[in-house]
């Protein structure tokens, strides 16, 4: 730590091998030992360094955004620049985080993300992070998580209009064949 300087910027992690579009290097580092040196990191650099708008995108893409939750960081994440890909990642491993960025408005109902779609076309798709949220969960409604995920969307205010459609489908469609359609509907303050 004593010999790395003053500065510590995104080259700074990219020269570990902390890559944004295969979110960090886990075949380098355990989740523990990327725990131990974040906080020699944490304990050396001011905190500023880390919550500045630039790095804290970049904590997301690459799924190091966790080690300032966990040790007690407050950040803003309104305003923050993110890649529209990385998104898709928290919400196939990581629900909980997924529902921090909702809280701390990094994401709106409206936002548009990239979403890989595998078959028939094996591309990434823009669509509004809620459609591709109930498209994904509309079935899943018994998760805790789940729930308050929605709720939080509510909280955060939706625009219907803005949502666009997913794969032809506006909001009201994708939710047509969910048993849980009623209170999907209720819990996001939709009529």
């Amino acid at each position: 730590m004593q010999n790395l300087g003053n500065e510590i910027n995104e080259k700074f992690f990219e020269a570990l091998g902390f890559n944004p579009e295969t979110r960090g290097s886990r075949d380098n580092f355990n989740e523990k030992t990327i725990d131990i040196f974040f906080k020699e990191l944490l304990a050396h650099y001011p905190k500023e360094i880390f919550t500045d708008k630039k790095m804290l995108g970049f904590f997301i893409n690459t799924d190091l955004i966790y080690i300032l939750f966990n040790n007690g960081i407050e950040v803003d994440l309104q305003g923050v620049e993110i890649n529209p890909r990385a998104i898709d990642y928290y919400l196939d491993k990581y629900l909980p985080k997924f529902l921090k960025f909702l809280e701390l408005h990094l994401l709106q109902a409206d936002t548009i993300v990239e979403h890989y779609i595998y078959y028939p076309r094996d591309t990434f798709v823009k669509v509004s992070v809620l459609l591709l949220f109930l498209d994904e969960f509309k079935n899943k409604l018994t998760n805790n998580n789940i729930q308050k995920i929605l709720k939080q969307f509510a909280k955060n205010g939706i625009d219907v209009k803005k949502l666009g459609t997913y794969e032809g489908k506006n909001l009201y469609e994708i939710l047509e064949d969910s048993e849980h359609k009623e209170e999907i509907l209720s819990l996001l303050k939709i009529k």
